[in-house]
């Protein structure tokens, strides 16, 4: 599992990038997230995730939220 934090996410669309210290941005889809957890996603959550390669490049799987965002 890699750590990572939400670096945007928008909503209505339900997609946005987590930011990873080792590779950059990579996309996510709200699919991506264990638990379909009630949360709401945030700019600053802390996250755990694996990197799989997706149609159009790397992207997020397996995401579990650690904590709050800003």
């Amino acid at each position: 599992m890699i750590q990572a934090t939400i670096k945007s996410y928008d909503p209505t669309k339900g997609w946005g990038y987590i930011t990873t210290p080792q590779d950059g941005d990579v996309y996510f889809h709200r699919r991506a997230i264990e638990g379909r957890s009630r949360v709401p996603i945030q700019k600053g959550q802390a996250v755990e995730m694996v990197i799989v390669q997706g149609q159009r490049g790397p992207q997020a799987a397996h995401v579990t939220i650690m904590q709050r965002g800003d």
